[in-house]
């Protein structure tokens, strides 16, 4: 389990609580589309080109995060599929913070950061604190807005932090609570720290 955060860019003109409901849709979609054809949805070159510019900047800025390196000649032979097909198909970028377990994967226009909750007290607001500083940088450097699924809302990364950070302590206190009870829905614990 996990504290997510969902990163978008907002065309001008959209209503940003618009563009998170279609971005929704289409993971939902792409997610159908991969159960059903055995495949993510890949990146076109533009988006891929927009991706790699990104994660230079990222990785300037905070050279803690590491890039992970998929193996895609294994990933191929696995699937029964070329190597060329495994990149095509595996197109997204992700780096890791290993020290704190924070994963940002990069698509094309849409991102994710997530955060185990497995930190508490003082730990738990400086690992949130440094998930805010890779959601601002993300912000700054590729055009996104960052939508917090647990909140409901968008983040304001300057006016929020310690409000969203109680949410993820809150989280990981239900969570072992939940987890502890035998509670059969366990995995709506977060509706339970608000």
């Amino acid at each position: 389990m996990s504290y997510d955060l969902y990163l978008l860019k907002v065309p001008p003109g959209v209503d940003a609580r618009q563009a998170v409901q279609d971005m929704l849709v289409e993971q939902e979609r792409s997610l159908d589309d991969e159960e059903q054809n055995g495949h993510p949805v890949a990146l076109d070159e533009e988006q891929r080109g927009a991706v790699e510019r990104l994660t230079k900047s990222v990785l300037a800025k905070h050279a803690n995060l590491e890039r992970y390196e998929f193996d895609y000649a294994e990933i191929g032979r696995s699937m029964g599929i070329s190597e060329a097909e495994a990149r095509r198909q595996n197109a997204h970028i992700e780096l890791n913070d290993e020290l704190l377990g924070i994963q940002i994967t990069l698509w094309g226009d849409t991102a994710s950061i997530s955060m185990p909750f497995w930190h508490e007290g003082e730990a738990a607001k400086s690992a949130f604190a440094k998930m805010c500083e890779y959601v601002a940088c993300l912000e700054q450097y590729g055009g996104y807005r960052t939508w917090d699924p647990q909140t409901g809302d968008f983040m304001d990364i300057q006016g929020e932090i310690d409000a969203v950070g109680r949410v993820y302590s809150g989280g990981v206190q239900a969570l072992r609570a939940a987890v502890k009870s035998g509670d059969r829905r366990w995995w709506e614990f977060w509706k339970r720290s608000r």
